[in-house]
């Protein structure tokens, strides 16, 4: 049973990737990100949240650090919980400046095999503002595998832009990794990200 899911997964994950590879006309190179995030129960269904955030475009020499905390909130049956974040990013982008962020995170888990995860932030330079928002959906097929789909958008003085893609993800005890193709809808290029994620709650 298990065998046929990942057959499926592959072939949905495959005929994703098709649209999006023919649309693009240049291949970036990998893009890496990594995630490491601290919930701290504080009292009922409020808490603590402290993250940081690594992003890393080689071909354009980038590399931006992020740093986020606020308060947490979560339903009674655990199937939501908020977060407003508060926080600072270090070498943000093609200019390269720090910027202060203010962030809303957001999950979402009706049940075991399904989660929506969104966050939204603004960042704020000394001369300008920039938005980055993301949105993506998990199907869990095991405990552990899971497949979905992500959409990000990024909109600043200097470009807007909007990446689609499938993504495959692989979860044991606090660790994640995940592989994701993106898609451009704007500027007709295609990324691949190595994505990885600690969380500890």
């Amino acid at each position: 049973m298990q065998s046929m899911r990942a057959l499926i997964v592959a072939i949905v994950f495959l005929a994703a990737l098709l649209p999006l590879s023919v649309q693009a006309e240049t291949l970036d190179s990998a893009q890496f990100q990594s995630y490491t995030i601290v919930m701290v129960p504080v009292k009922g269904n409020f808490g603590l949240c402290l993250a940081g955030q690594m992003f890393k475009l080689p071909s354009a020499k980038v590399e931006s650090w992020y740093y986020y905390a606020g308060p947490s909130w979560t339903s009674e049956d655990q199937s939501l919980c908020l977060m407003p974040m508060f926080g600072q990013v270090t070498n943000r982008g093609l200019k390269e400046q720090d910027a202060a962020i203010y962030s809303l995170w957001g999950v979402w888990q009706p049940s075991d095999q399904f989660k929506v995860l969104g966050q939204g932030d603004l960042y704020t330079y000394d001369d300008e503002k920039e938005y980055l928002g993301w949105l993506t959906s998990d199907y869990f097929l095991t405990k552990e595998v899971s497949c979905g789909f992500h959409i990000e958008r990024n909109v600043s003085d200097l470009y807007t832009d909007t990446t689609i893609g499938p993504h495959l993800g692989v979860t044991k005890g606090p660790c994640r990794l995940e592989l994701q193709w993106h898609g451009s809808t704007e500027g007709k290029t295609h990324a691949v990200r190595l994505y990885t994620e600690l969380l500890f709650f």
